[in-house]
């Protein structure tokens, strides 16, 4: 008989799978902190997003580490780090608004990292008047961010670079 480890059973993106096709009776009969993992990939499953319920999650840590790792998405890695910091988030709810806050102040910062170097480049070349249309004119600013070759991705992984793991994870 092949047996398989919990670890080959549960970590594998199989797994998270099967969970997104539970019927909704099979769900409900979660009753620990499971019920929210189960809960993330059926409506994620049907919706292609989750909105997450504001009731008490018992083990909100453990259940953010569970979705790293069957979600494969290090939003909550980053979530769980700051429980264990002592930050308050108790809901699904609360750590959807801190991870969607968090992809807003990302994107503010990607966009004026995109200006600045857009401005750099103009002014290293003189192109001063270029500049102010960058400033103030939108589709002026795209032309010029596609002359210059300008994206607006930040640096991939620059906060999990150098080999750094989530220090939960053993």
């Amino acid at each position: 008989m092949n047996k398989k480890k919990l670890h080959d059973v549960l970590f594998t993106t199989e797994y998270s799978e099967e969970i997104a096709y539970l019927t909704d009776e099979q769900a409900s009969g979660f009753q620990s902190d499971f019920r929210y993992v189960v809960d993330y990939f059926i409506q994620m499953r049907k919706n292609g997003m989750y909105k997450g319920p504001d009731e008490h999650v018992e083990h909100i840590r453990e259940v953010l580490q569970l979705l790293l790792v069957l979600a494969d998405d290090r939003r909550f890695w980053e979530l769980a780090e700051d429980i264990q910091k002592g930050e308050g988030i108790r809901t699904m709810g609360e750590a959807l608004d801190r991870i969607e806050q968090r992809g807003i102040e990302q994107g503010i910062e990607q966009g004026e990292e995109k200006m600045a170097k857009l401005v750099r480049l103009l002014l290293a070349e003189g192109r001063y008047e270029d500049a102010l249309r960058a400033a103030t004119d939108k589709q002026e600013r795209e032309k010029l961010f596609q002359e210059f070759a300008v994206d607006n991705r930040m640096e991939e992984g620059r906060r999990y670079q150098n080999g750094l793991a989530p220090s939960f994870l053993p």
